[in-house]
C-alpha cells in the first residue's frame, strides 16, 4: 500500500523506474531490520 501511494503521489504512476525506487528501499531496510533485531536481542 505505502508502494502504491507512494508512487502515485510523488511520481504520477507506477512504472519501471519507481519499481526500482521500491526495490532498492526494501534492500535497504531489511538489513537495517536485521540489524535493529540483533541489537535488540542483546539487550535482552
Amino acid at each position: 500500500i505505502y508502494y502504491r501511494i507512494s508512487a502515485y503521489r510523488n511520481f504520477g504512476g507506477i512504472t519501471g523506474d519507481t519499481e526500482g525506487w521500491f526495490l532498492q528501499l526494501c534492500e535497504i531496510a531489511a538489513p537495517a531490520a536485521a540489524l535493529v533485531a540483533e541489537l535488540i536481542g542483546r539487550v535482552l
